[in-house]
């Protein structure tokens, strides 16, 4: 194993909680026991593609492959939980809203002034003019930063 894969980082799931006296050790520990995974999985796959090559079928393979598609056409190994999607739209909606609405804000304003009609219009008319291209543009952000 190299330095640069010795130095990458170490899955949380695999650290130890609570109890880690000695951290170099438990690094070294289950770097060993990655190494030993990485090295198991190299040799399913080495004798898979020699069975392959003699035409045998291998039944430990397709099971390990069948227990890994949980998610069918989603299969990911990242977990999440619907209330941190929740919560990440949220923040993506607000700071587009913000976002939106001063940019809306800043071209109502541009727009009210280049414009002959709404020169001559009352000040109440431009108030709301200006009010409907912030909502408009606030909404617009905000929905594509929370999808986003």
């Amino acid at each position: 194993m190299s330095s640069w894969e010795r130095a990458r980082f170490i899955p949380w799931s695999k650290i130890p909680y609570g109890h880690a006296q000695d951290l170099g050790m438990d690094k070294e520990r289950i770097q060993r026991q990655l190494q030993r995974e990485a090295d198991k999985q190299e040799r399913e796959l080495q004798e898979a593609s020699r069975a392959l090559k003699g035409g045998e079928s291998i039944p430990s393979l397709h099971n390990n492959q069948e227990q890994n598609s949980s998610f069918g056409v989603f299969d990911s190994s990242i977990k999440f939980k619907w209330l941190d999607l929740f919560k990440h739209a949220a923040f993506g909606g607000t700071i587009g809203a913000i976002t939106g609405s001063v940019f809306g804000f800043m071209d109502g304003m541009r727009t009210a002034q280049q414009s002959d009609v709404l020169k001559n219009a009352s000040n109440v008319a431009k108030g709301r003019y200006l009010m409907q291209g912030t909502s408009r543009s606030a909404a617009m952000f905000g929905g594509f930063f929370g999808g986003f």
